[in-house]
Order: structure tokens, then C-alpha cells, then sequence
């Protein structure tokens, strides 16, 4: 199991789920799947602050935690 933590919430999720979608909203979904692919280079976990747009193009910044 991995655990996620963005903004605060903690959750558990696998693999799978992180890149089909970990949850509704798109935008966390895209934040998540980008840290992720940050994790090939760490053993235990990475952190990351990650900007995204939404759909008004509008910038958004989530605070995302994974550890193995």
C-alpha cells in the first residue's frame, strides 16, 4: 500500500488507483500522478508543493506527501 497525504488528508491507495485516479477531481488526480513520477528516484517517499491549473485557469497549489 502507498500512502498519499494531500493538504492534510491521508489516504491509502496502490499503483493502480494513483494512475487511474485516486479520486473526483481531476486537478488532484494530475498533482498526485506528478509526484508520483517523482518517486522512481526515492526508496521510502517524496514531498513535493505542485501547481496546477483547473478548468478557469485558475492556479492551484497542493501540498503532497507519498511514502511507500
Amino acid at each position: 500500500m502507498i500512502r498519499v497525504i494531500v493538504d492534510g488528508v491521508s489516504f491509502y491507495t496502490t499503483k493502480k488507483r494513483i494512475v487511474t485516479g485516486v479520486g473526483d477531481s481531476a486537478v488532484i488526480n494530475q498533482a498526485v500522478r506528478a509526484v508520483y513520477g517523482l518517486l522512481r528516484n526515492s526508496d521510502t517517499g517524496v514531498s513535493s508543493r505542485v501547481a496546477v491549473y483547473n478548468h478557469k485557469m485558475q492556479q492551484q497549489y497542493f501540498d503532497i506527501q507519498i511514502t511507500l
